[in-house]
């Protein structure tokens, strides 16, 4: 699993929404300054939770209270932003659809499904806490338009851990990438079935990016869409110039089309998850394959992610 860090310059902690945090610091500085010294005390407010504050940093803090008390600081991010990584050499890893988006700290972590982004697992204090669809509420908050964060409130009550060890509640605020906690919306999956002289191929998902260095030859960007078990797929290629795709080949275990010269494909916006990635219609209707026996077609239609200047986003300090 490949992992992403939060927001550059430290991932920062919704600190205007934790009254606790003030407790600590000035329990603290009781200890270190002499009594004399301080001001009268006063009473630290309860948290207050104020999702129309738009966050600036990927981070979060959750009151834990019951079997178990305190506050569950959470300072990395793993899992989020998105299936493209930038890797230390220069090149993309694409991160499995599945695996979980995780918030976590030093006392422990929060857990959300990729999916439903429903909250899967709560670790905390010795607490391992599995989580059923609908047992944690989530209520989405402001959204810096800068970063694309959103501030969202996590609520828990009266959850248990799975060995019996302790039930708590847990209440605090979140921030996260928008889409990380929408998801897609309205907008439709990924995916679509492409035939190649007849035979019909399936693609479950499709993510195209393009964010990839041109062929020096050709001044066109390769990408490939391939079926989850690699039996399949498609030969792109992107001109940045024209701003168009074309498909140059297509490729199944009972078939196989290569264009002699890449063939235009038509690409309509359905809508955008976020500012690098855009959902397309993609229509193959390509004639002047060359298959085996002669000549022949490749047609379909797919919806993809396309994905371009992510890579800007990850560049930024």
């Amino acid at each position: 699993m490949n992992r992403m860090r939060g927001a550059a310059g430290g991932l920062a902690i919704l600190a205007v929404t934790v009254g606790g945090v003030a407790a600590v610091a000035f329990a603290l500085a009781e200890v270190i300054t002499p009594v004399a010294s301080l001001a009268e005390p006063t009473h630290t407010p309860e948290p207050t939770f104020d999702l129309a504050m738009a966050p600036e940093a990927i981070g979060g803090s959750l009151e834990i209270s019951g079997d178990r008390s305190g506050t569950m600081t959470l300072d990395t991010a793993i899992g989020i932003g998105g299936r493209f990584e930038l890797q230390e050499d220069g090149s993309v890893a694409i991160r499995d659809a599945d695996v979980p988006m995780e918030l976590r700290g030093a006392a422990g972590h929060i857990r959300f499904d990729s999916g439903s982004r429903e909250v899967i697992h709560i670790a905390y204090d010795g607490l391992s806490i599995f989580l059923d669809s609908g047992e944690c509420a989530i209520s989405h908050g402001a959204v810096d338009e800068a970063t694309g964060l959103m501030a969202a409130l996590v609520e828990c009550p009266d959850i248990a851990d799975v060995r019996g060890q302790g039930v708590v509640s847990v209440v605090g605020v979140v921030a996260l990438p928008a889409e990380a906690l929408l998801g897609r919306g309205e907008l439709p999956p990924t995916g679509g079935t492409v035939e190649i002289d007849g035979t019909t191929i399936t693609f479950d998902e499709a993510d195209i990016f393009l964010d990839g260095e041109p062929v020096e030859e050709t001044g066109l960007i390769q990408w490939e869409i391939v079926a989850a078990d690699r039996s399949a797929g498609l030969h792109l290629e992107y001109d940045p110039e024209a701003d168009r795709l074309f498909l140059g080949g297509a490729f199944s275990e009972e078939a196989y089309a290569q264009l002699e010269e890449p063939c235009p494909i038509a690409a309509e916006e359905i809508g955008r998850i976020n500012d690098y990635t855009r959902v397309m219609r993609l229509r193959i209707d390509c004639t002047d394959a060359v298959v085996a026996g002669g000549t022949g077609s490749v047609t379909g239609t797919i919806v993809a992610d396309v994905i371009q200047g992510y890579t800007d986003t990850i560049a930024e300090p």
